[in-house]
């Protein structure tokens, strides 16, 4: 046989191969669509009425607590007294909306590199201070109650009054 003889050949089976499984293929979907017991001949779900159940469409996804439940213990035994319900004050704070120490902390892939959208922290870990604080204003003037040499100090420091001098 020759090269081109054995592609021909191998041509040949592979198409009564194929010819054949599409044969089979036909075989098994028609009697699979005639066979009586399938659902899609049951004409009990057109006669029969549908119930319905309401309690599926009021699903609400779970929101964060605004409290937690602290311990409270004996200082003597460390048993625990009783439970306290404290407010969150940050119930949805997390690293891409807020600056606060006492906010939930960021994913653990991110905790060396962060994110561009993380906020960071405030400085110190503090929160920042409320807009009614800043408002105020308040200048303290304690004049002459603050001590110049502490208790059990020979020497302190000495506030003067450093004033511009203008001509």
């Amino acid at each position: 046989m020759f090269p081109h003889d054995i592609r021909k050949y191998i041509r040949i089976c592979m198409s009564t191969r194929l010819t054949s499984r599409m044969d089979e293929n036909i075989k098994k979907l028609q009697s699979y669509i005639i066979c009586p017991e399938l659902p899609i001949n049951n004409p009990l779900p057109d006669t029969i009425p549908r119930r319905y159940n309401e309690t599926r469409l009021l699903h609400l996804p779970k929101g964060s607590a605004s409290t937690k439940l602290v311990p409270r213990r004996d200082y003597i035994t460390g048993a625990i007294i009783e439970y306290d319900e404290i407010d969150l004050e940050d119930v949805d704070a997390n690293a891409s909306n807020s600056t606060s120490m006492r906010r939930e902390p960021g994913l653990l892939e991110e905790s060396i590199r962060g994110s561009s959208m993380n906020f960071p922290f405030w400085p110190g870990g503090f929160d920042e201070p409320p807009g009614e604080i800043k408002k105020l204003g308040v200048e303290f003037d304690f004049g002459l109650e603050l001590l110049t040499v502490p208790p059990g100090f020979r020497k302190g420091y000495i506030f003067k009054e450093n004033r511009i001098q203008s001509n």
